[in-house]
């Protein structure tokens, strides 16, 4: 999601271990030691940042998805937040493996995905904490007890460290405990393919025995969950010539699996979509992130014929991927306290075409308000949005 996939080295202060170092640069590679610009990959980005406004923008639709066809289509299309995963993990390994400076990348981390967060986040938690003594999940966020700590700092910290104040925004906190785990995946990568896989297999059951966490608030949980996605972005830039010579052509294959899974779900689970749920109580096997790590195989595959075509609306989408993600929850939001949503225009038309107008609307829009930032605030707006 991050658009460091246009940076090519990392400094060599701070080196990882010699002996980390020394087993790092005995796995072959298949390419360069040098990273390649995959355009692909991006475009891989900006079709993920499509996927993820289309997942949210159910909640304005309208559409009640009665019909199995209709559950099919929402479990195809939710869940997006997994792509953005794999090619974060792909990128680690691509991009940061290589002479690898733990403070610099932290530090990148830290200013272009946590300050951002921060800076939307931390007006709206002395507002709902500070003065409202509610907010979002206030059941969830505030804890039995009196005083300073009890009514300001635990809930504020609550908020700040689950995302909670919008939908998407447990991805931050998230995503920054798997940054700072990067030491971990650099051992991970020296392994030999058989112990990588084993982890990859061991890591996929462990995420489909606990599920996404109820409301997205159990960050430990979310990484435990979406490490298998992470890891198996690694292994694919690692044997990267290996997969695209092995899938090419079966991409369909792939999406068969993927539909035949999402039919299953469909058919025989309680739920559709994603999959939440406390981590140690028992409801099945999670199937739906298998239908999503298969999607991730299947878009990068697919994707891979189009490596040397040249899309600039979808390179300007990628680049624009994390300030989306970003500002498209608070659009949402916005447009759900106007009241447009019930206006009796919206009513008459099917749910499934009113999904795809809030969907473009809440993409648009986003892009345009990020693009607006940028414009202004050319030398902060990575700061201020990601972009």
């Amino acid at each position: 999601m991050e658009s460091d996939h246009k940076n090519t080295q990392q400094s060599s202060l701070d080196p990882v271990p010699p002996a980390v170092q020394q087993r790092m640069d005995s796995v072959p590679e298949p390419q360069s030691r040098k990273p390649v610009y995959l355009n692909s990959l991006n475009y891989f980005r900006g079709l993920a940042i499509l996927f993820i406004v289309a997942g949210h923008a159910f909640t304005l639709a309208g559409w009640h998805t009665d019909a199995a066809y209709e559950k099919v289509i929402v479990n195809l299309v939710k869940g997006g937040t997994a792509f953005f995963v794999f090619i974060s993990g792909f990128l680690f390994h691509h991009i940061f493996s290589r002479n690898f400076n733990y403070r610099r990348f932290m530090s990148k981390k830290i200013g272009n995905v946590l300050m951002p967060y921060l800076v939307v986040c931390t007006p709206l938690v002395i507002y709902y904490v500070g003065i409202r003594q509610g907010g979002p999940h206030a059941d969830l966020m505030y804890t039995a007890g009196t005083g300073v700590v009890a009514d300001y700092l635990l809930p504020a910290w609550n908020y700040l460290s689950t995302g909670r104040l919008f939908d998407a925004y447990w991805y931050i906190p998230f995503i920054m405990i798997v940054f700072a785990l990067s030491p971990l995946f650099l051992n991970y990568l020296t392994l030999p393919r058989r112990a990588r896989l084993a982890g990859l297999g061991g890591a996929l059951l462990i995420a489909m025995l606990i599920h996404r966490p109820v409301h997205n608030i159990a960050i430990v949980q979310a990484v435990v969950y979406y490490l298998p996605v992470y890891l198996l972005g690694m292994c694919v830039s690692l044997d990267r010539a290996a997969v695209i010579k092995h899938l090419t052509g079966k991409e369909w294959v792939i999406a068969l699996m993927m539909l035949a899974l999402s039919l299953e779900q469909v058919m025989l689970y309680p739920e559709y979509a994603n999959m939440h749920k406390p981590a140690l109580v028992w409801a099945g096997l999670d199937i739906n992130l298998v239908q999503k790590m298969l999607g991730c195989l299947f878009f990068y595959v697919f994707l891979n014929r189009f490596e040397y075509r040249n899309w600039p609306w979808l390179k300007t989408l990628a680049a624009a991927s994390f300030a989306v993600y970003f500002l498209h929850p608070v659009l949402i939001l916005a447009v759900k306290k106007s009241g447009l949503t019930d206006l009796p225009l919206f009513h008459q038309l099917p749910g499934i075409v009113m999904w795809g107008g809030w969907t473009v609307v809440i993409g648009a829009g986003a892009f345009l308000i990020a693009a607006a930032i940028r414009r202004t605030f050319p030398r902060r707006s990575r700061q201020l949005i990601g972009w």
